[in-house]
């Protein structure tokens, strides 16, 4: 299961005395990933730091953190992504290149479930929407079924905001 499921949230799930590079071989052998140094500069690219490669992961800002983070999550091209917040920490620069990167893996067979207090990217990225309330699902739908400039109105009315 772990081989087909990735995780991005607020901790990165990385080794901060170990360099990028270190960290996603450490992560690509653990889901034994096919032409791994391949592999490792292919999303490195994506992410955009192949000048920061060999760079301890504790002197790299929150964002160059979580940049790699999002790189971690995709090393072994997972079938399940879960994204908490993904943008925590990112530049505009860094929201952009997440956009991107998500564009690029999204297909079919690849389920991506990402939770966002950002309403227009959640709405931009995704294809569904649902809204949770204290745990409970409280409203979903597709997005073609939604008109965009009405959602924070349903998103207020259902999360108690509009009071």
């Amino acid at each position: 299961v772990r081989r087909k499921v990735s995780v991005v949230s607020h901790e990165t799930f990385l080794y901060d005395n170990l360099t990028l590079y270190e960290n996603l071989k450490f992560y690509g052998r653990m889901y034994d990933v096919p032409d791994l140094d391949y592999r490792i500069s292919e999303v490195v690219s994506q992410i955009q730091l192949e000048s920061r490669l060999y760079d301890q992961l504790g002197t790299l800002s929150r964002g160059l953190q979580q940049r790699a983070s999002i790189a971690r999550a995709v090393i072994q091209n997972p079938s399940i992504m879960l994204l908490d917040e993904p943008e925590v920490g990112l530049d505009p620069h860094g929201i952009i290149m997440m956009r991107n990167m998500l564009d690029t893996i999204a297909h079919p067979g690849r389920t991506v479930v990402m939770t966002t207090h950002n309403l227009e990217q959640g709405l931009d990225l995704g294809n569904k929407v649902v809204i949770l309330n204290k745990g409970e699902l409280v409203y979903e739908a597709f997005k073609h079924e939604i008109e965009i400039e009405n959602f924070r109105k349903i998103y207020d009315h259902y999360t108690g905001m509009s009071k």
